[in-house]
C-alpha cells in the first residue's frame, strides 16, 4: 500500500459521459475507491439521481459517515462545461488545490489526509451540482444531434490529425445504444495524450476547442 493516496479526476471520461450520467469520474491510484460516472454502453439509459441521492452515493463511495458530514447548501447549479474550473476553485478554497496537467486534476494526500480530501470533494459537489437537465438521458432528437455532430465535425477533425477513425455505426445503431460509440471513445484519450506529449496542445481544453465531441450546449439543450 503506498504512503500517499492520489486521486485523478478523469476529465476526458467525464466530458464524454455528462449527457447521460454525471458525477465526478474519479480514477484512483492507491487503496481507496471513488465514484464512477459512466454509462454501461448497453443501450439502457440510467435514470439520473436527485441531488440528495447523488450526495448519498458520494458519501458511500468516499467512505464517509453521513452523520459526520456538514450541512451544505447549494450555491448554484452549474453546466458540465463549468465543472472543471468550478471544482478547481472550490477545492482550492477547501485547502486542496489540484495539480492540473494534461486535462486532469489530481490530488496527492500524504499524512493521513485522505478523509479531509474526500470530505472536500463531497462539499464541492454539494455546493455546485451539475444542473438536473444535463443529468437526464438525452432524447432521441438530442442523440440525433450528437450523431450528426460527431460524424460531421469530430471525426473529420481527428482524421485530419492523422488518425484512422473506424467508420461510424449506423444512425439507428447509435440511437439504439444511447449514443455509445466505443471505438471513438477509446481513440479520443489517445489523441489527447499524443497531442499533449508532442506539444501540439497543452491541455484537454485545446482538444475540446479543436475537435469538440459534443454539439454546443445551446444547440443540444436550447438557449
Amino acid at each position: 500500500m503506498p504512503d500517499d493516496d492520489a486521486f485523478t479526476v478523469d476529465v476526458v471520461g467525464r466530458r464524454r459521459q455528462w449527457a447521460t450520467t454525471v458525477g465526478l469520474a474519479l480514477v484512483l491510484t492507491g487503496c481507496a475507491s471513488g465514484p464512477e460516472g459512466s454509462a454501461d454502453g448497453g443501450g439502457t439509459a440510467l435514470a439520473p439521481l436527485t441531488h440528495e441521492e447523488e450526495l448519498e452515493r458520494l458519501a458511500v463511495d468516499f467512505g464517509l459517515d453521513p452523520r459526520s458530514l456538514p450541512q451544505v447548501d447549494v450555491v448554484r447549479e452549474i453546466s458540465p462545461e463549468e465543472s472543471d474550473e468550478v471544482t478547481s476553485e472550490c477545492m482550492t478554497e477547501q485547502g486542496f488545490p489540484p495539480d492540473r496537467q494534461g486535462g486532469t486534476m489530481s490530488w496527492t494526500t500524504p499524512d493521513g489526509q485522505l478523509l479531509g480530501l474526500n470530505t472536500a470533494l463531497y462539499v464541492c459537489q454539494a455546493k455546485y451540482p451539475v444542473a438536473h437537465r444535463y443529468r437526464e438521458s438525452l432524447s432521441r432528437a438530442q442523440l440525433e444531434l450528437v450523431y450528426d455532430h460527431q460524424v460531421e465535425v469530430m471525426v473529420p477533425c481527428i482524421r485530419e490529425l492523422g488518425y484512422d477513425v473506424p467508420e461510424p455505426p449506423s444512425r439507428e445503431r447509435f440511437l439504439e445504444r444511447d449514443g455509445a460509440w466505443e471505438e471513438l471513445g477509446e481513440l479520443e484519450p489517445q489523441v489527447v495524450q499524443d497531442a499533449i506529449r508532442t506539444g501540439r496542445w497543452e491541455s484537454y481544453q485545446d482538444f475540446l476547442d479543436a475537435c469538440p465531441p459534443m454539439p454546443p450546449q445551446d444547440v443540444l439543450y436550447g438557449g
